[in-house]
């Protein structure tokens, strides 16, 4: 018989973690609860990193491809628990991509006729719903497993879990790199918006700022807990090694913002001296001097 493990019984207390060798029972509710914070797929178990690294420059975006991957996950993972019984463990990976690749044409589909412009912005990342390793996983690991109820509730918290993620990304590289909320101005015509944070980079910066956030809330309550062995240990040297680098990279994350800032200081301070030289007077009807126009040339 299967040991059932107790709340005392889990191994180091912070993670719920079970024994090597011991599997512990989970509840619905903890199936449902799961994805979207203790095993969050991106900014727990770093999955999908991909087009979370790649369309979360803007919140439409980010909106769009979680309800699309959301949506695939969902179907995908009801109806292979429902056929599981029916498929030879022998190609169960090719069925699972056949599967998944149905409802990713259906989304496809979909966004092309409901918000083509933001189709277009997603480039390929749609199709590449298929081999996003969220999906396929969720389905070998759980859905193939579980009956129907429960792989739907586990497809809801993971297809939630990467939403909350990519709303998150999303929500402070439009802020800061374009100054807006869904297109809705935040700050005013006076700020200067970080173009860094909409660029490539930026991706990889939020993810660490947001990595450094999660690991400094996990930290506390380890820290809090007693010692339990030498496994505890390790799991805490670990713990200290990614927060140390995650530190790292929000460190270079606030050095670019501060070099963007100084490197766009001169170009302000000359347009302001151009509006007190000739006020009244845009800056692109001033006239040129040496094939540039003075608004423009720092004082």
């Amino acid at each position: 018989m299967r040991k059932e493990i107790t709340p005392a019984e889990l191994h180091c207390g912070a993670h719920g973690a079970a024994p090597v060798g011991l599997r512990r029972v989970t509840t619905p509710g903890e199936d449902l609860l799961r994805g979207i914070w203790r095993e969050n797929p991106v900014l727990v178990q770093l999955l999908g990193l991909c087009p979370t690294l790649a369309v979360t420059n803007s919140v439409a975006n980010s909106i769009v491809m979680g309800l699309a991957t959301f949506f695939v996950l969902l179907g995908s993972s009801f109806l292979v628990s429902t056929v599981k019984r029916f498929v030879p463990s022998q190609v169960r990976i090719s069925t699972y991509i056949l599967i998944i690749a149905t409802f990713v044409t259906v989304a496809e589909f979909v966004l092309q006729a409901l918000v083509p412009d933001i189709y277009k912005a997603l480039g390929p990342f749609v199709a590449l719903i298929v081999v996003n390793c969220i999906i396929l996983g969720r389905q070998e690991a759980f859905a193939s497993r579980q009956p129907v109820g429960r792989a739907v509730l586990d497809a809801v918290g993971m297809g939630g879990g990467f939403m909350i993620a990519l709303l998150l990304m999303g929500t402070i590289r439009e802020a800061l790199g374009s100054g807006t909320f869904l297109g809705v101005d935040l700050f005013g015509p006076r700020y200067e918006p970080w173009v860094i944070m909409v660029l490539p980079p930026g991706g990889f910066f939020t993810l660490a700022f947001l990595l450094l956030a999660i690991a400094w809330i996990k930290r506390v309550p380890v820290a809090k807990a007693p010692a339990r062995g030498a496994a505890c240990g390790r799991r805490r040297g670990e713990g200290r090694m990614i927060g140390d680098l995650t530190w790292i990279f929000f460190s270079a994350m606030v050095l670019s913002a501060l070099a963007a800032e100084i490197s766009a200081a001169p170009r302000r301070s000359a347009r302001r001296a151009f509006a007190r030289a000739w006020p009244g007077r845009s800056c692109e009807g001033a006239p040129r001097t040496r094939g540039r126009r003075p608004c423009l040339r720092a004082s």
